[in-house]
C-alpha cells in the first residue's frame, strides 16, 4: 500500500495497514523530513542529482562534507521509508518510486492542469507545507516558497474558474463564495482584490464587496502597517456609491 503524503495546509505522512488502520509515519528530524519532502514532489517526475540536495540542504559545508551528510541521511531515510527512496540507474541520482508514494500536490496538479477546478479545490485546503521549515537550508527554503506561491496561484486560478462557472450556471451565491475564497488564496494580492470587488458588485453584493475589502484593507494594516492603493480606495468608492460601470461581458 503506497504512502500517502498531505502537503497542502500542513505535512501529514501515514499508511493504511492492515483492517484500514491509517499510521502515521514520523520521519527523523527537519532536514531529513525536508529531504524526503523534495524528492517526493520533484524525484517523482525525474530522479534528482545529489549535486542538487547537497546545494539544498549543506550549501555551507565542503564538497566532501556535504556529500557525506547527504549520504547519511540517504541512509536514515531509507531505513525508515524502504518502499520509497529508490535507486536509479546512475549512482549520482536518488528517485522517487512513483507507486510508492500518492501525494496531495501531485493530484492537486493533475486536477487543475486538466479543468477538474473543484477536484482540484478539494485537494487545496491550505499552504503548501504551511509551517515547515529546515534551519540553516536557505536554498530549500527559496524552493519551498517557491512552490507554495505557484501552488496558491493555480488555486486562486481555480477558484476562478469555479466562479465563472457559477455564473453561467445562475448559481450567483457559489459564485460570490469562489470570488471570496480567491481573496483568501491571494491575501496581499491587490489586482485579485479588485477583480473580486467588480465581481461581487456586479453579482449585487455590494455590501459583501466592501465587507472583503475592509478584510484585506485590516490586513495589509496590521501586518505590514501597509494601506491600499489609490486604485482600490478610488473602485469602493465607485461600489458604495452604485457608481461602477462594469468591464464584465
Amino acid at each position: 500500500m503506497p504512502l500517502k503524503l498531505s502537503t497542502l495546509g500542513g505535512l501529514d505522512l501515514h499508511q493504511l495497514s492492515d483492517g484500514d488502520r491509517v499510521e502515521r509515519v514520523e520521519l527523523p528530524g527537519p532536514k531529513i523530513s525536508g529531504l524526503f519532502l523534495y524528492l517526493a514532489i520533484e524525484g517523482q517526475r525525474a530522479p534528482v542529482r545529489r549535486s542538487t540536495l547537497c546545494r539544498l540542504f549543506w550549501s555551507d559545508a565542503d564538497a566532501a562534507s556535504s556529500r557525506n551528510s547527504l549520504r547519511s541521511a540517504l541512509c536514515s531515510l531509507r531505513r525508515a521509508l524502504p518502499h520509497v527512496v529508490s535507486a536509479t540507474g546512475s549512482p549520482e541520482e536518488i528517485g522517487i518510486r512513483p507507486d510508492g508514494l500518492w501525494c496531495d500536490a501531485h493530484a492537486f496538479d493533475r486536477a487543475a492542469s486538466n479543468g477538474r477546478w473543484r477536484e482540484a479545490m478539494d485537494l487545496y485546503r491550505g499552504a503548501f507545507l504551511r509551517g515547515f521549515h529546515v534551519a540553516e537550508a536557505l536554498d530549500f527554503e527559496q524552493w519551498l516558497d517557491r512552490k507554495r506561491e505557484r501552488l496558491a496561484k493555480e488555486a486562486c486560478s481555480a477558484a476562478w474558474h469555479l466562479a465563472e462557472d457559477a455564473v453561467r450556471s445562475g448559481e450567483t451565491v457559489e459564485a460570490a463564495l469562489w470570488a471570496r475564497q480567491s481573496v483568501k488564496l491571494a491575501p496581499y494580492d491587490e489586482l485579485n482584490l479588485r477583480r473580486a470587488l467588480e465581481f461581487l458588485d456586479e453579482l449585487g453584493d455590494r455590501a459583501g464587496a466592501i465587507h472583503v475589502f475592509e478584510q484585506f484593507r485590516d490586513r495589509l494594516r496590521a501586518e505590514f502597517d501597509g494601506s491600499t492603493s489609490p486604485r482600490t480606495l478610488e473602485l469602493v468608492e465607485e461600489i458604495r456609491s452604485g457608481q461602477l460601470v462594469s468591464t464584465r461581458h
